[in-house]
């Protein structure tokens, strides 16, 4: 007789195994999350030291502000983000 299969059973996946490659993929849109936090941050620091003559303390400020969202941006794509505040394991 056959075999009785249980409806939740999913069947695998055919196919090459893309595990490497989403690896990969997620790996450079974080360091893209990054890089451009930091670079947005100092271009607007750089803006506001030219606009007020108020150099470096602009730069120092802003690149500072764009390293946090930059963090943040990594944390929030990788999925991080999402369970904190929760208790638990």
């Amino acid at each position: 007789m056959g075999q009785v299969r249980s409806k939740t059973e999913v069947p695998a996946p055919k196919g090459r195994d893309t595990s490497a490659s989403s690896g990969a993929a997620l790996a450079f849109r974080l360091g893209a999350e990054f890089v451009s936090g930091v670079l947005v941050g100092a271009l607007i620091g750089y803006g506001l030291d030219r606009l007020f003559s108020i150099a470096p303390w602009g730069m120092i400020v802003f690149t500072l502000f764009g390293f946090a969202a930059g963090v943040t941006n990594m944390l929030r794509a990788s999925g991080e983000g999402r369970n904190r505040g929760k208790t638990g394991t």
